[in-house]
């Protein structure tokens, strides 16, 4: 007990949250996602069949085949020494060495991503032979049909966490959170009407969350949106602000595209009430007196009842009746 309640019993020290500004608001904020066509692959096939001679040693490996695509390439190769002599030649595939070949044998390799096929010989004498190489490219394409947006009359939106997982909780549909720490809030004078001037505080919030598109058994998204907003709230320094967001909904309409890759075009509205609230704790000095118990006070109560005979019609409430014999 502080020396002031040792004095002033009456007087005692409370922790409550000061409530600094309120506001609700109701928010609408709008989006647009094109939904990409889906690639196709098309693989094309290529068969590489030349002869080669080397001459004379040399330093480097001499390249019998390359190419700088970036499309991917699969390719298998065979290649075979014939040679006249007992020469034997080494074989490198992008430019690394993957096996030697003696004079009369074959040997050959599959490599996922081919670029270029290179040889040396080992001796003083020429090498030659001949190399078969079996090439199979993908190569992306976008389908020229264009889509019915009609598909989409009985699609619905709804919100989703970044997995596409559908959320129920309403807390958790829209995330809500102030940009700036407390001590960056920037300070704006406002002027009233009654000629007072009053210092506001600029509040950033951002709210984002994502939404999928759910159509004929198929989902599409989740598509992710972030939105920002800006109020001005009596907020001093070191102060809380709490805002929640209720009654989330988010619903659309769908625009064809004139572009070739794009399926269609979701116009996409996200409207909420949000809740703000600026809240500091502080220490208040209130007056009153100590009372029992509530446990303690029930006993009583329920002790006198039963010794005048009286029953009780429920807790807290004062009316009772007398109960005969």
């Amino acid at each position: 007990m502080s020396t002031i309640q040792a004095d002033h019993p009456e007087s005692h020290c409370i922790r409550v949250a000061k409530v600094f500004d309120w506001m609700t608001r109701s928010s609408t904020i709008q989006f647009e996602w094109p939904v990409f066509k889906k690639k196709k692959q098309k693989i094309q096939h290529e068969k590489i069949c030349r002869h080669f001679r080397i001459a004379n040693p040399a330093e480097y490996p001499a390249i019998l085949w390359e190419h700088h695509s970036s499309v991917p390439t699969t390719g298998t190769i065979w290649i075979c020494n014939n040679s006249q002599y007992g020469e034997e030649m080494s074989v490198f595939v992008n430019h690394e060495f993957v096996f030697s070949v003696l004079r009369g044998q074959s040997r050959s390799i599959t490599v996922a991503k081919l670029h270029s096929l290179a040889v040396t010989n080992e001796g003083k004498h020429e090498v030659k032979g001949t190399f078969h190489i079996a090439v199979h490219r993908k190569r992306s394409f976008v389908s020229e049909e264009q889509f019915d947006i009609s598909v989409l009359e009985n699609a619905r939106f709804f919100f989703s966490d970044e997995k596409g997982y559908p959320l129920s909780s309403e807390q958790e549909k829209i995330t809500c959170r102030e940009k700036r720490d407390s001590s960056e809030r920037k300070r704006r004078s406002i002027v009233l009407p009654n000629g007072e001037t009053i210092l506001l505080q600029e509040i950033q919030f951002v709210q984002e969350g994502y939404v999928c598109l759910e159509f004929e058994d198929c989902i599409i998204g989740p598509f992710a949106f972030l939105h920002e907003e800006t109020y001005l709230l009596y907020a001093p320094t070191h102060t809380i602000v709490n805002a929640a967001i209720q009654n989330a909904h988010c619903y659309g309409e769908f625009l064809q595209s004139n572009e070739k890759e794009v399926c269609f075009i979701v116009n996409l509205m996200i409207s909420f009430d949000m809740t703000i609230e600026v809240l500091k704790d502080e220490n208040r000095s209130i007056n009153g007196t100590f009372v029992m118990p509530r446990r303690k006070f029930l006993k009583i109560v329920f002790q006198l009842f039963r010794k005048n005979r009286l029953t009780y019609n429920g807790i807290g409430r004062i009316p009772f009746t007398m109960r005969r014999k």
